[in-house]
């Protein structure tokens, strides 16, 4: 057998993975600053992402429960009133929003699995905090829906004077 017989196919695999490899570390990250960015819509559309005993915790001042290692996304609101969801069988799952910016975060609201958000500023972008209060690991589901505005339907437009 030629021991060189292999290694096209390799570098063929090796190749394939440089091209997934960032794709696959752009779902989630464990820092603020490299957050990857969520897409809002009228209906779910689910992120997968997963809380590892590698996650590291974030030191920052919340009011929220818990302060265990977590992951962090992004979004712009699209709506005053976005929800943010989590799906998942990950014990105590805990989420937090915060605006401005990664170096003068302030925190807008907590939820356990879910977050009905209020009064956000529409094009302002907007970061989640997801961990477990007891330090919990698995994967999870996340998405944001934005409910349609109520005048996207000829039958209820808006006059304009």
């Amino acid at each position: 057998m030629n021991p060189n017989a292999s290694k096209p196919k390799l570098l063929f695999y090796l190749f394939i993975c440089l091209f997934c490899l960032p794709s696959f570390l752009a779902a989630q990250t464990n820092d603020c600053a490299s957050a990857p960015l969520l897409n809002s819509a009228p209906t779910c559309s689910n992120t997968a992402g997963t809380l590892t005993t590698s996650a590291t915790y974030t030191t920052i001042p919340s009011p929220c429960t818990g302060s265990n290692r977590d992951v962090w996304y992004r979004f712009v609101a699209n709506s005053v009133n976005p929800t943010i969801t989590i799906t998942t069988g990950i014990t105590n799952i805990r989420l937090q929003l915060y605006s401005g910016t990664c170096a003068a975060l302030t925190s807008v609201a907590c939820g356990n699995a879910s977050i009905t958000a209020s009064n956000l500023a529409l094009g302002d972008t907007y970061y989640i905090r997801i961990y477990s209060s007891t330090n919990a690991t698995g994967n999870f589901n996340i998405c944001i829906t934005d409910p349609a505005p109520a005048n996207n339907l000829c039958g209820s437009a808006v006059v304009l004077t």
